[in-house]
């Protein structure tokens, strides 16, 4: 089977309003900023640009901007497995969350990079140890000092620690 070769992302996004496009390119370079070694690659049949952090062959896919016609999600792959104490997080399946944003202003650097950063850490995990996690009720969780106290765990592999 023939392997698609990747958009380039200006070329993906063009076809959206020059607002989302700057929205999806300022959240990339969010995403790139805080998580620096990874790959950034369009994935036309899904229709986002997906996040990978790892060399190739061992790359984990963690987060995705998503442009659509009057907003773009940054979404997570084991989004409901993260922390959310800023109460961002929107969505209700059994894996994916997302922050669904309109503007350039609506950009929290310090929120979206503690989600980016905490999306990254998941995805390093062995897949067993991330469903093991609990996860956030209907996306949200206001209550973060309450979240943390429904589990714990030992050992530094499962240690959640942030710079």
């Amino acid at each position: 089977m023939a392997r698609l070769l990747s958009l380039p992302i200006k070329e993906f996004l063009a076809e959206f309003p020059i607002p989302i496009q700057e929205l999806s390119l300022a959240l990339g370079l969010l995403i790139k900023k805080t998580i620096p070694d990874l790959i950034e690659r369009v994935y036309p049949r899904w229709k986002l640009i997906g996040y990978r952090q790892g060399t190739k062959k061992k790359s984990r896919y963690f987060c995705f901007v998503a442009p659509f016609g009057d907003h773009v999600r940054l979404g997570f792959e084991y989004g409901a497995f993260l922390n959310d104490p800023f109460g961002m997080l929107e969505g209700t399946g059994s894996q994916v969350r997302y922050v669904s944003l309109k503007l350039l202003e609506e950009i929290d650097q310090i929120c979206l990079a503690f989600y980016i950063k905490e999306a990254a850490y998941l995805a390093s995990l062995p897949k067993h140890e991330v469903f093991l996690l609990p996860q956030t009720l209907e996306g949200t969780m206001h209550d973060a000092k309450k979240r943390r106290q429904t589990y714990s765990f030992s050992g530094p592999q499962t240690r959640r620690t942030f710079k």
